[in-house]
């Protein structure tokens, strides 16, 4: 379950991390986060809900791997460089990004092309937020990449 937490605060965050373990939903839990700054502050908080924070560069990329491990980070197509990404992978972090908007109307138009566009642009996503996801299953298994 992705818990794209868009309150302000980081008391309300632990509120939110409270109701996480009191539904004993920690291992079903990606903890997203606008803000990178805050991820430190709750991996230092509970170290067991997975926190996907968004950075909004490479400095930004830089410092939130400075602050522990994550499952993956939020990266934009503004930053995004295969070298970049080979250091998150390199980290045992995937990287996630979004297909929303222009590649999915690509994709809607003329099915397959969007998703091409998309991997041609970003080859070493490991995370895909698409609206899309029956159509993008369908064609990472044409294409043998679905796990």
């Amino acid at each position: 379950m992705d818990v794209d937490f868009k309150v302000d605060g980081i008391d309300a965050a632990k509120d939110a991390y409270k109701l996480i373990h009191q539904a004993q939903m920690e291992p079903y839990v990606l903890f997203f986060l606008y803000d990178h700054p805050d991820a430190k502050t709750l991996l230092d908080y509970d170290a067991f809900i997975p926190i996907l924070p968004r950075v909004r560069d490479s400095a930004a990329t830089m410092e939130t791997l400075g602050y522990g491990l994550f499952p993956a980070l939020h990266l934009d197509e503004t930053f995004y460089t295969d070298a970049l990404a080979d250091t998150l992978r390199a980290r045992d972090t995937r990287v996630w990004m979004n297909a929303l908007g222009e590649f999915d109307k690509e994709e809607k138009a003329q099915p397959g092309a969007g998703f091409d566009h998309f991997f041609r642009q970003f080859p070493k996503t490991g995370i895909i937020q698409t609206d899309l996801p029956g159509e993008l299953v369908i064609y990472l298994r044409k294409l043998g990449k679905h796990r």
